[in-house]
């Protein structure tokens, strides 16, 4: 460990993890860089805490004599660590009173996660305890930073203090499971390709004498509606029609997962208490710095208070059972998912921190019915993906609207083994590229304006590297397609998007859940038909 001296006599102590460092192992071998500026009455009172630190002119040096050091190490003011011996830093003394305060408010914080925490200093991002980093938002390098963090943290704990003397305690985060469902019912299917189209307005359209949106697709019974709703920011000025366009144009596919994550998180906690942080992590995003994390929190809630104004309104097809009653019936939509409940900022800051989302009445008398809120898929597979590159956009769309046609399809098809190891499939009619590309439409790269371009063959890279990306992920377990090289070399694009020749199968728990909707349907099927035979035989 060496340090050199910078303007202003400010010195730059560089750690060298070449072991650990404050005990605890550093995983990635990375370096962290601190600096420690002319110390204050305040740092000093810090230091003195640690002990065995002297004073020498404008920089806090470490007595190190009773450490043995390199015989090349001949300056005093050099401070060195090995393996062997660990040495106490300015940065340690002040992780120490930081670590009290962050203790404070979450009681349960020990010693070593918060140090793994800490010493993730030039990574701008904090990952195993929210409750540090919604108050800290990431670490800045400088020390005079790192002495505001703890006066932001110790203002959080007088906060805190307060609530509680108000009985005004705040709810504690609602956690997502590790396997979030993609829901594929027909309102949230309907709802999530309104969103996708919302960036070329495709089905929208105004409603005379109110301001609001509806969306309809040709064909189907659930249409979706935006109006202007108390929860939007924006409605504070005067709502016209073109205003809705205006943040209907705002949305991507990336909407749609986070619709999704939202809606999973009331059906397990009626009034779910979120992190943005966290739902900025799960949709797989990953802040720059301070200023993108912001940037990101503000469209998270944006979109958020976008989605508490969208309903479901119409009939869906079938008859079901009340699983309380009983008794059959037509399911009769006309209802938002959920509501922005409550709000948590900080004082200097207009973007929350937290919000608690509560299910609507719709949602609560459903929740537990899955034969009303069908699901098929793991989302958080999808989560992550480089959605700002056309692959990583492609690759969301066509995952997402694999999960719905794996769902809706697999009642309808027959099971096979296949293969060495005999594994159980379904085997599902073959399907277009349209089929998957145009039920949640990629926004920045949209397919039909690259097809008719004078680059159209960028489409087909696009695709098969989106293909590859499912299957890294473990979404796509099979995919056959005949060979790009078979098709004309000119007017080859209808034929590569409408031609019904792909052959597309999920992996793992997606495949087995197919399997268990083909059975159950085909065993339905069986059993209606041999009561209908009966009750024609004489």
């Amino acid at each position: 460990m060496k340090k050199e001296e910078k303007e202003n006599d400010a010195i730059e102590i560089k750690l060298i993890h070449s072991e650990n460092i404050v005990g605890t192992e550093n995983a990635n071998g990375q370096d962290v860089i601190l600096t420690v500026v002319e110390p204050t009455d305040d740092l000093i009172e810090l230091i003195n805490k640690s002990g065995n630190i002297n004073k020498s002119g404008n920089t806090l040096i470490r007595d190190l004599s009773s450490n043995p050091r390199p015989s090349k190490l001949t300056n005093p003011n050099v401070m060195w660590m090995s393996g062997e011996y660990y040495v106490e830093t300015i940065a340690q003394a002040v992780r120490t009173s930081i670590f009290e305060l962050a203790k404070q408010i979450d009681p349960a914080l020990t010693e070593e996660v918060f140090y793994k925490e800490f010493i993730r200093l030039s990574e701008f991002e904090f990952k195993s305890n929210p409750l540090i980093e919604e108050v800290i938002k990431g670490i800045p390098k400088e020390m005079e930073n790192v002495l505001k963090m703890r006066d932001a943290l110790r203002d959080e704990v007088e906060r805190r203090k307060r609530q509680k003397q108000t009985g005004q305690e705040k709810r504690e985060n609602s956690k997502l499971p590790l396997i979030v469902r993609h829901h594929t019912f027909q309102e949230v299917r309907n709802l999530g390709q309104a969103i996708t189209d919302g960036v070329t307005l495709l089905n929208w359209k105004e409603i005379p004498g109110e301001v609001a949106l509806r969306h309809k697709i040709e064909g189907q019974p659930i249409e979706t509606k935006l109006t202007a709703g108390k929860e939007i920011d924006w409605l504070e000025a005067d709502m016209t029609y073109e205003s809705l366009k205006d943040e209907l144009r705002k949305l991507t596919p990336e909407g749609v997962l986070l619709f999704q994550f939202a809606l999973e998180s009331v059906l397990h906690h009626q009034h779910a208490t979120l992190s943005l942080d966290d739902l900025i992590r799960d949709i797989g995003w990953v802040p720059k710095n301070r200023a993108d994390r912001d940037e990101k929190r503000w469209q998270i809630y944006h979109w958020l208070c976008v989605f508490t104004n969208l309903t479901s309104h119409g009939i869906r097809p079938g008859i079901y059972k009340d699983p309380i009653t009983k008794e059959k019936g037509k399911i009769i939509t006309s209802s938002s998912y959920f509501a922005i409940t409550d709000k948590e900022r900080l004082e200097d800051s207009n973007i929350p921190l937290r919000i608690t989302l509560t299910a609507s009445k719709w949602i609560a008398d459903h929740k537990n019915d899955n034969a009303v809120l069908q699901h098929f898929g793991n989302l958080r597979k999808l989560a992550g993906l480089p959605t700002g590159q056309p692959r990583g956009e492609y690759a969301l769309c066509i995952g997402l609207a694999a999960f719905q046609k794996w769902r809706e399809d697999a009642t309808r098809c027959e099971t096979k083994r296949i293969g060495e190891q005999n594994v159980e499939t379904v085997i599902y009619k073959p399907l277009a590229r349209f089929d998957l590309l145009n039920m949640f439409r990629p926004g920045k790269f949209p397919i039909m304006g690259i097809l008719q371009s004078d680059r159209p063959k960028r489409a087909q890279v696009y695709w098969n590297e989106a293909v590859t990306e499912l299957k890294k992920c473990g979404v796509i377990g099979y995919y056959k397609a005949p060979d790009d090289k078979t098709l004309p070399r000119q007017g080859w694009q209808d034929t590569w998007l409408y031609g019904k020749n792909i052959e597309i199968r999920p992996f793992g728990d997606e495949r087995q859940a197919a399997v268990e909707l083909s059975k159950s349907a085909n065993s339905k099927r069986k059993r209606f038909n041999n009561n209908r035979v009966k009750t024609k035989t004489p």
